[in-house]
């Protein structure tokens, strides 16, 4: 059994986190469980494409990409979602990303394959749900752990 991390509490006391992040918001950055991030409470600027952590308002603790900074605050989105929270002030922010782990490859923000991915990405943030939607339906045919195939194995059992 997995020992729960307060990643809130480790942030604020300075210490630099590796967490699974739980949720679909950041697909198709994050997609299993895992893969993982490694975020760091210390940041002095925060700009556009940044991975932050922060907690809402009387709410959770969210991950999500900046989408830009002005004079009002800071905005975010998620990288499976088109609508923008914000303005949030920096008090609320966390932590920032420096790296992340998928398939036990680590890959830092500085990485040009992921800076091309995070830029391209925000581009085309309008159309992202149409984007995910049929690469899942040109896709699921060929996946190894699709839900059809699941429920199928499920049944067999």
């Amino acid at each position: 059994m997995k020992e729960k991390v307060d990643i809130e509490k480790l942030l604020r006391e300075g210490k630099t986190v590796q967490f699974s992040p739980i949720g679909g918001s950041m697909v198709p950055l994050f997609i299993t469980p895992e893969d993982k991030v490694v975020v760091t409470p210390e940041f002095d600027i925060i700009k556009r494409l940044d991975v932050m952590v922060y907690r809402r308002p009387n709410g959770p603790l969210i991950i999500h990409r900046v989408y830009k900074v002005d004079e009002t605050g800071i905005y975010l989105v998620g990288d499976r979602q088109q609508e923008i929270e914000g303005p949030l002030s920096r008090e609320y922010m966390l932590g920032k990303m420096v790296s992340f782990v998928r398939k036990g490859k680590a890959c830092t923000v500085d990485n040009p394959l992921y800076r091309a991915y995070s830029w391209l990405w925000m581009l085309v943030r309008p159309r992202r749900y149409r984007i995910i939607k049929y690469t899942k339906l040109f896709l699921s045919p060929f996946l190894k752990h699709s839900k059809k195939g699941q429920g199928k194995n499920r049944e067999e059992k």
